[in-house]
């Protein structure tokens, strides 16, 4: 019989993930892996039906060329339109987006468009055929590289960026502008929006090196981005 979660530690937690239920590792593993990047994934099913859901087991893998990946859960709708028509569009959300993303995250009938339920105006996308919301500050579109079943119940979805939009109002000097992107993420069982930043510059093994051999610790130098 699987153990359930202590409500306090008296010492640290060494743990065999088979000893605790799936639910209880999923929020474990969902409060350790913050924050997490929430992938809207806009997707079309055989019958023409429109879809998007977010997900946020959700990051970049390669850049040349671009991919990304994400998981799904069970037999869901994203899971079987992508199966059929293995394109979608993942759309960054934003602040602004937040209630609508929410709403899109109801299981709504598969032959429900959560883009309509969510007051979401589509955009045609250029080289896929599922659409794209029109608010959306930042979008990929993507064909299915591969779907590579996972554990007991999840399918790791990878798939190849074919087009980027991004919006001017997020643009600045050749690169994304945090200050105006504002994307939330996934903070355990909540949403997190960006709060302070900061940069750090990496000294190079030279400099590590040198540092040593008069005595001195090598420091990394911290600077405040707000």
């Amino acid at each position: 019989m699987n153990e359930t979660p202590p409500e306090y530690l008296s010492e640290p937690l060494s743990l065999d993930p088979s000893c605790w239920s799936p639910q209880d590792i999923y929020h474990l593993n969902a409060a350790l892996i913050v924050p997490r990047p929430i992938a809207w994934v806009s997707t079309l099913s055989s019958d023409g039906v429109a879809n998007i859901g977010p997900h946020s087991y959700f990051n970049g893998i390669s850049d040349d060329p671009p991919y990304v990946m994400f998981s799904i859960e069970g037999e869901t709708d994203t899971y079987s339109n992508l199966r059929d028509i293995p394109e979608c569009t993942i759309s960054f959300v934003t602040e602004d987006l937040a209630s609508a993303m929410e709403l899109s995250a109801v299981k709504f009938p598969s032959d429900e468009d959560e883009f309509e339920w969510a007051d979401l105006e589509k955009l045609e996308s250029e080289c896929v055929r599922p659409a794209r919301p029109k608010s959306a500050k930042a979008c990929l579109e993507c064909l299915v590289d591969r779907i590579i079943d996972v554990g007991n119940v999840n399918h790791m979805i990878i798939l190849k960026v074919v087009h980027y939009h991004v919006s001017p109002e997020i643009w600045d000097k050749g690169r994304i502008n945090m200050e105006t992107y504002r994307p939330i993420g996934r903070l355990g069982g909540q949403y997190t929006k960006m709060g302070s930043r900061f940069k750090q510059r990496r000294p190079t093994w030279t400099e590590i090196r040198n540092a040593n051999s008069t005595g001195v610790k090598q420091s990394v130098e911290v600077t405040s981005c707000d």
